[in-house]
């Protein structure tokens, strides 16, 4: 079995700790490993260079680079990309790291299905829904939408008026069984401008939560943080 495992290889864009810009766990200091690839385009990704830029690494020397970096078992580490799921090895990755014990988040663009991973109840799944300033709305898979439990999160990124509409009704069409995230598409605006997002979602009384990308505001759009 560990020969087997040996063999699985996955593509890596980067690794690097910093504390989570986003979502129900922001602030929170993690581990990342952001793996290459991603089969959509949004308009505004901010993270487009994962695409093209990655190296092959054997699970084995990922997870031996984690414990190298001094990241303590019992840790969050969050998955992400690009896009993970595009790669069958990341569900043998994320068994390896819940088996060092090891907290896992995987953040996913939502278009591949998330039960394809035997540890989807096991680990904190950030799925997206893409709305319509993304270009990729057609991509959705919202069959995913019911197997969200209440560890898990749900989010849109919103630019728009015709984005927080689309928003509202796939939550009263899908009616998720975990937090809702509205995520205002910062890139290089001014965070004042979603104003109206948080007054339109208090207007409607809208149960969900409106989260800034705190590493945006700090850092602005780089590598690493």
């Amino acid at each position: 079995m560990q020969s087997f495992i040996k063999e699985k290889r996955l593509n890596i864009c980067e690794f690097f700790i910093s504390h989570q810009g986003e979502g129900r766990l922001i602030g929170e200091l993690m581990y990342f490993i952001r793996l290459g690839g991603c089969n959509l385009s949004c308009s505004w990704c901010d993270t487009n260079y994962a695409k093209n830029d990655f190296k092959e690494i054997s699970i084995p020397d990922i997870i031996k680079k984690v414990i190298a970096d001094g990241w303590n078992n019992g840790r969050w580490i969050c998955i992400t990309g690009g896009e993970p799921l595009m790669q069958e090895e990341t569900g043998f990755l994320i068994d390896q790291l819940l088996k060092e014990d090891y907290k896992i988040i995987l953040e996913t663009n939502g278009s591949y299905p998330i039960d394809s991973l035997n540890s989807f109840k096991k680990i904190m799944i950030s799925m997206d829904i893409k709305c319509p300033s993304s270009g990729e709305e057609r991509r959705n898979l919202f069959s995913n939408i019911h197997l969200l439990e209440e560890k898990d999160q749900l989010k849109f990124v919103i630019d728009s008026e015709e984005d927080y509409l689309y928003a509202v009704d796939i939550i009263n069409r899908y009616k998720p069984g975990c937090v809702c995230i509205f995520q205002p598409q910062l890139g290089s605006n001014d965070p004042k401008k979603f104003g109206w997002l948080f007054d339109r979602c208090k207007a409607d009384l809208l149960n969900v939560r409106v989260i800034l990308q705190q590493h945006k505001i700090i850092y602005g759009d780089v590598r690493g943080v």
